[in-house]
């Protein structure tokens, strides 16, 4: 845990209450892909697609904690544009509006369904990740480009975060094993 604190701190990724915040938001995305693929009874190879595209696209909007983001922020005059500037942490790359537009743009485009499939997972992590933030950590999200932030504020290094953290992987490995075996979702069922 503190080798991966430390890597963390070196590289420019955030770290919160004293455990990183990637976890959660890789969790979070396979929940919501599964979910996605339980209530659109997606195939299991498509289901799969799904997943391993939100997977990856998971941690894109911390992409403005990265070293090389802050270094352009630092010099980019971009605070002129107001509320702190598109280029500032949880600003542009955490506004809603990407990953709508981005799913927009994939409405009539004539691409195989796999292509398709992985296209939407990449947007679907990006939404989890935005969803997450909108509950945990200050500011929130921005309802525009990058400002008017709104969100519930939560604290990332309280219990309920740690709880989060904690079930967000057992509820996407149960949703996997029932999207897999083709069974439905809801637990009643094993009664």
């Amino acid at each position: 845990m503190a080798a991966d604190l430390l890597r963390a701190a070196r590289q420019g990724l955030p770290v919160a209450g004293g455990r990183l915040n990637r976890p959660g938001h890789v969790a979070g995305s396979g929940v919501a892909a599964l979910t996605i693929a339980h209530a659109t009874a997606l195939t299991l190879p498509a289901a799969a697609i799904l997943t391993a595209g939100a997977f990856l696209a998971a941690m894109l909007p911390d992409l403005d904690n990265r070293r090389w983001w802050r270094t352009a922020d630092k010099y980019v005059p971009d605070e002129v544009l107001g509320y702190g500037g598109p280029l500032n942490h949880r600003g542009l790359l955490h506004w809603w509006g990407l990953p709508a537009i981005a799913y927009a743009a994939t409405m009539g485009l004539d691409a195989p369904w796999w292509a398709l499939t992985a296209i939407h997972g990449l947007i679907v992590g990006v939404a989890a990740h935005l969803v997450l933030d909108a509950v945990w950590g200050e500011p929130g999200i921005p309802l525009a480009p990058w400002w008017w932030h709104v969100g519930l504020g939560l604290r990332n290094d309280s219990g309920l975060a740690s709880a989060a953290t904690f079930a967000l992987p057992l509820v996407g490995l149960w949703l996997a094993f029932t999207v897999a075996a083709g069974f439905p979702a809801d637990p009643r069922w094993l009664l």
